[in-house]
């Protein structure tokens, strides 16, 4: 059996793209978008299909808009540690495109840096290096020689591979619940953020938040000018502020400082009175601008 598989390794040669007619590409990290997953530990296979559905949680891509490949880095505690590298597909379209320009194959996208993981962002990269199925007819002999040897072990590795998949039943079963259960988990979640960015937005459009006025106010206010009252009228993006200053040349640096601010669209200084302190009042309206 080890001289059939010999020479099935060595008939192997004959069906591979030459080396002159591949194309390997090598990118830098920035080019790559790069997330760790830590995952229980399982089969190889299922690894996979874990990937495929944690990484729509990571990737701050579209879904069906990149490709992926993914290294075993190790484990520890029951838990395996997984390094995902992404890239688009636009990208690899047009390394695509500029090998096939010089009659190339492109079979490698590797990076920089990352060599000894063998990433290879290529989907079904094994596929294209083989002779494509026009220069394969001249096989026909090989084909039918390998085909006979198949059958005649294929029957002896299929009870060897069937006895080892029915034992691997009951822990997939019990892993399928599982990740069941954690799928649900991480779509109520995904939902009660959607829910909280759609409440954040419409706030945002009709209100001037406070994360943003407060450090603006703080940040404009001269050292002899000082704030007493801020009030938001009710569902609207203007803000009153009231406060006092020493004079109005501080009350005017206050005005510019606020007008040179982005996130105002007019200031305007609505009143100003004298106190028993010989301070100046003033009251100043804030617009915030239209989304």
């Amino acid at each position: 059996m080890k001289n059939i598989f010999n020479g099935l390794k060595g008939l192997s040669r004959f069906w591979q793209l030459p080396a002159e007619k591949q194309m390997a590409v090598t990118l830098d990290e920035e080019q790559v978008y790069f997330c760790q997953l830590t995952l229980p530990m399982m089969p190889a296979k299922e690894v996979a299909e874990a990937v495929r559905w944690e990484l729509a949680l990571h990737v701050p891509y579209a879904e069906g808009s990149f490709y992926y490949d993914y290294k075993i880095l190790g484990n520890s505690d029951g838990m395996q540690n997984i390094l995902v590298a992404v890239i688009l597909k636009k990208l690899l379209a047009e390394l695509d495109e500029a090998a096939r320009a010089q009659d190339l194959v492109l079979t490698s996208v590797s990076i920089a840096g990352f060599e000894e993981q063998g990433f290879n962002l290529v989907p079904d990269a094994a596929k294209r290096k083989r002779v494509p199925m026009a220069k394969l007819y001249g096989f026909g002999t090989v084909s039918v020689v390998v085909l006979g040897v198949l059958l005649i072990s294929g029957g002896w590795c299929y009870k060897t591979v069937q006895a080892g998949r029915l034992q691997k039943v009951q822990a997939q079963i019990q892993n399928l619940s599982l990740w069941q259960e954690r799928y649900e988990e991480q779509e109520a979640r995904s939902q009660k953020i959607k829910v909280f960015s759609e409440a954040l937005q419409k706030l945002e459009r009709e209100r001037l938040l406070w994360s943003k006025v407060l450090p603006v106010l703080g940040s404009s206010t001269p050292e002899n000018c000082w704030l007493t009252n801020i009030k938001q009228r009710e569902a609207s993006k203007f803000v009153e502020v009231y406060g006092k200053a020493k004079s109005m040349e501080e009350v005017k640096k206050l005005l510019g400082n606020l007008q040179a601010s982005k996130i105002f669209s007019k200031v305007t200084l609505a009143e100003t009175n004298a106190n028993k302190e010989n301070n100046l009042g003033y009251k100043i309206i804030l617009q915030g601008r239209e989304k």
